[in-house]
């Protein structure tokens, strides 16, 4: 498959404010329904890339219908892409900027201070699974990653789904892309979230959630103060 790539670095300015809105500023809430917390770390330049050679904006030669249609969601079946997603909650876990920054791509740097700050709620992730989907790009992959989180002094774990956008480097290494997806990506990355076993699955983590949060009150009511939705004095309480 053929492409021609070209990227071009750009600087963002992040403004922040709320207590509760600096919780975990590297983390785009992503929600398997309205009050789903779930999150994927945003960071930039990865270590030793080279413009040249990284898929991020492309001109592509798309897949056949055909293909596309035959494509499927496989669990757990990449050990590449289960290791990468690993290191990157085992590194969001320790507020690891380092790893972060070479393993993830995006426009936001990591700052390990601020990682330790603002990961202070979370005691943990488990029960990691990969669904893993082919990207409409050679050697790429969009990946639903479902897991646990483990709040502190909440014994109760929160069900979440994530998304990536994983690529390949030339040596078959993995790192994560959260750039902004334009072109044929974006169009692919949104008709498969829109395919049924997609849904499905995305029904399935809300209907846990969900379950998770009428089995411990506490669980409910910190959840709710990250979603805004009672001031975090009551939720502290």
């Amino acid at each position: 498959m053929g492409q021609t790539i070209k990227h071009k670095k750009k600087k963002k300015t992040v403004k922040r404010k709320g207590r509760l809105k600096r919780l975990l500023p590297y983390l785009a809430i992503i929600l398997v329904a309205a009050a789903l917390v779930a999150a994927v770390i945003f960071v930039t330049n990865r270590n030793g890339f080279e413009e040249e050679d990284h898929p991020s904006a492309v001109e592509l030669e798309r897949d056949t219908e055909d293909e596309i249609q035959n494509n499927r969601m496989e669990k757990d079946t990449n050990p590449a892409i289960a290791q990468i997603v690993q290191r990157y909650f085992q590194a969001a876990k320790t507020a690891d900027a380092e790893t972060l920054n070479q393993i993830v791509e995006t426009d936001v740097p990591f700052d390990a201070q601020r990682l330790k700050q603002e990961s202070e709620y979370i005691e943990g992730y488990s029960n990691i699974s990969c669904y893993t989907i082919d990207g409409i790009v050679e050697n790429t992959y969009i990946v639903y990653v479902y897991f646990e989180y483990k709040f502190l002094s909440i014994e109760t774990k929160a069900p979440s789904l994530i998304r990536f956008y994983i690529c390949e480097n030339p040596d078959g290494t993995m790192y994560i892309n959260n750039r902004t997806w334009d072109g044929e990506v974006s169009t692919y990355m949104q008709e498969v979230a829109n395919w049924q076993e997609v849904r499905d699955l995305n029904t399935e983590v809300n209907n846990k959630y969900k379950a998770a949060l009428d089995s411990d009150e506490k669980l409910k009511q910190f959840c709710a103060m990250l979603n805004g939705e009672v001031p975090s004095s009551t939720a502290a309480q």
